[in-house]
């Protein structure tokens, strides 16, 4: 089993989460779960957002990370188009609902394309 990197979160951050989190069902002791596996960054109030309006998508999130493990045969092993750690998260999350989706993002200004961006993303 591969080692995770911990770095915690700090107690203030964590109680401004905590507030909003209590109100999913054990939403307070899954993210605690997470944040005890996973070295967690909360980028532009992801978690707040997620909380606050998708409740039960940061609840499977939570699930679905809890529930992952990964080896460090997945990490070293080549994948070719696709390693074996996205391939068995698609596992999980297909049953789910969630599923690959591209994402185009233009910035335009005075009716001109400044520039374009595309990504893949999972919803």
């Amino acid at each position: 089993m591969a080692t995770r990197s911990l770095r915690p979160v700090s107690e203030e951050r964590v109680d401004y989460l905590h507030g909003d989190i209590r109100r999913i069902k054990g939403g307070c002791r899954k993210y605690d779960r997470v944040r005890q596996l996973y070295e967690c960054h909360d980028h532009q109030h992801a978690v707040a957002i997620l909380v606050n309006d998708y409740p039960d998508l940061f609840a499977e999130i939570c699930d679905v990370l809890i529930s992952f493990q990964f080896t460090d045969d997945m990490v070293k092993k080549a994948g070719g188009s696709k390693s074996d750690i996205p391939k068995t998260f698609e596992a999980v999350l297909q049953p789910l609902g969630w599923k690959e989706r591209c994402l185009t993002a233009e910035l335009v200004v005075d009716d001109e394309t400044v520039s374009s961006d595309t990504h893949k993303m999972t919803s």
